[in-house]
């Protein structure tokens, strides 16, 4: 799980732009890599939404507020090896991860609360897309990754962000993120 906080610019009404840092833990999902569990990542996340026109369902919705977007995004960050993780003599013990990059496409759903003066958004999304990672396994040079098995992996995340608008074109944002690397 990541803590994000994200600063989105707003180009037009229909278009977002994102610019995130991530950090957070690796945690295990297996007894083989619990080797990898608890190491610390940071990284970035850049990414551009675009509103989605309402749907004409019966049900009331406010069209300005609550809204399905599309999207896409570019990432990368240190697998696990980077600062976070000690000084270089620790680090050089640790499992060599690498550093990971990639692309997803975007969806999601912006519910804004019902008082409609409140300045205060929830957004949910899920994301999928390649992802390039520096270090894998390599029987001889990296045996004990055995998380990592190529270069080119699958990376997917699903997102929960609390928002609150600072100005019509800007908004602070906070939020848990579930990133998996396949």
């Amino acid at each position: 799980m990541y803590f994000i906080f994200t600063f989105p610019f707003l180009i037009k009404a229909q278009h977002s732009v994102e610019l995130s840092s991530v950090s957070g833990l690796m945690i295990s999902h297996s007894d083989v890599t619990n080797n990898l569990n608890l190491r610390k990542s940071l990284g970035f996340q850049s990414t551009v939404l675009w509103k989605l026109p309402p749907n004409n369902s019966t049900i009331p919705t406010h069209p300005a507020s609550n809204y399905r977007y599309l999207g896409f995004s570019v990432y990368g960050m240190d697998m696990g090896d980077g600062f976070l993780n000690g000084n270089k003599t620790i680090r050089e013990q640790l499992i060599g991860m690498g550093i990971g990059a990639g692309g997803m496409m975007i969806a999601g759903a912006n519910i804004h609360s019902k008082n409609a003066s409140s300045k205060n958004d929830l957004r949910v999304q899920c994301g999928f897309g390649p992802m390039l990672v520096t270090k894998y396994y390599n029987p001889v040079t990296n045996p004990l990754n055995l998380a990592i098995s190529s270069t080119l992996n699958f990376g997917s995340l699903l997102k929960g962000q609390f928002l609150h608008q600072l100005s019509k074109s800007s908004t602070l944002t906070t939020g848990l993120e579930l990133f998996h690397e396949i």
